[in-house]
């Protein structure tokens, strides 16, 4: 059954879900990591409130494809709504605390080849 709805993915570009309802939600629920939810959306201000990334990082990191992101426009609308995959937030985030911890160890993603470098200090004024 297809709703109509057309979802844009960065990674992946734009796909139909032809599947029923019950698949889906079977899966939804296969994917859920306890009580944290599946897709977030950016915080207008401040904040996200389970990763603690703004606004303008977790879109950057989306661009970059380090972290999966999703568009959902219905067909004939302006605007749709943008989701953030959580799990590959965190995922990404662990990744990175890896990196700084072993600067040596590269952090190649196997799917995608995209590397995580670590944050780095500013050099001190001279």
């Amino acid at each position: 059954m297809n709703s109509g709805v057309s979802i844009k993915s960065i990674n992946q570009g734009e796909v139909s879900h032809p599947q029923s309802a019950q698949i889906r939600a079977a899966q939804l629920i296969s994917e859920r990591n306890g009580n944290l939810p599946i897709w977030i959306r950016a915080p207008t201000r401040g904040r996200e409130y389970y990763s603690g990334c703004s606004r303008p990082k977790l879109y950057d990191w989306a661009s970059k494809g380090y972290i999966r992101s999703i568009s959902i426009r219905e067909p004939g609308r302006l605007k749709g709504v943008r989701l953030f995959h959580l799990q590959s937030i965190l995922q990404f985030i662990e990744r990175c605390e890896r990196a700084a911890q072993d600067p040596e160890r590269s952090l190649v993603r196997e799917d995608r080849q995209r590397t995580c470098t670590p944050h780095r200090a500013a050099a001190p004024f001279p």
